[in-house]
């Protein structure tokens, strides 16, 4: 196993799941890809200042988050998409050659 995939929206469920999948890393030697689905723009707008104010919310929660795990910085890759959640983790599962995505069962 190398890559993990963690689709989070920083809610308690999601920290469950990013405390597996650091378990999951440590035993297989894998990387974790975070990625966080930020709502697509509307139609015919570009992203706006709300959608920059929430990704820059989504990197301050991220770098949170890592301050929760220090000694596991290293496994972490963060990334921001905009669009529908199933989608962007499909994709996110074909390009990036996933081997396992740990997600929780409650949340978006």
């Amino acid at each position: 196993m190398k890559t993990i995939l963690v689709p989070s929206n920083f809610s308690e469920c999601a920290e469950s799941a990013v405390r597996f999948a650091i378990e999951l890393a440590n035993e297989t030697k894998a990387k974790i890809i975070l990625l966080t689905v930020l709502k697509a723009p509307e139609p015919g707008n570009s992203k706006n200042k709300f959608d920059e104010l929430t990704a820059m919310d989504a990197k301050r929660k991220f770098e949170t988050l890592l301050e929760a795990f220090p000694s596991h910085k290293h496994l972490f890759y963060f990334e921001i998409q905009w669009g529908r959640v199933v989608p962007i983790i499909l994709r996110q599962i074909t390009e990036q050659k996933i081997d396992i995505v740990v997600m929780g069962s409650q949340g978006s």
